[in-house]
């Protein structure tokens, strides 16, 4: 499963963002515990709750490189009923 990932401003407001069409997310590197904000198109999203469910990879393509990639956190809105931001974790 390859999905693309698209560059994300961190000081956008993530509901801005979800009202624009994306999921907001973080790539995390375990080395350095780095994070890359980017943004997942909504209409992935229940790939990305399937792989997290099954505990399965995720291969994200963003910048033209591919990451292999693991659910590490999905925080959620309560108040809509809806993910806030979804960590990504580079294995």
């Amino acid at each position: 499963m390859v999905m693309k990932a698209y560059e994300r401003n961190p000081r956008v407001l993530r509901k801005l963002v979800r009202f624009t069409g994306y999921v907001p997310a973080n790539l995390i590197k375990k080395s350095d515990r780095s994070q890359t904000p980017i943004k997942i198109s909504n209409q992935d999203e229940h790939r990305l709750i399937e792989a997290n469910r099954n505990n399965q990879p995720i291969d994200i393509e963003y910048d033209g490189n591919h990451y292999m990639t693991k659910v590490a956190k999905i925080h959620l809105d309560e108040s809509m009923n809806a993910i806030d931001e979804i960590e990504l974790a580079i294995s």
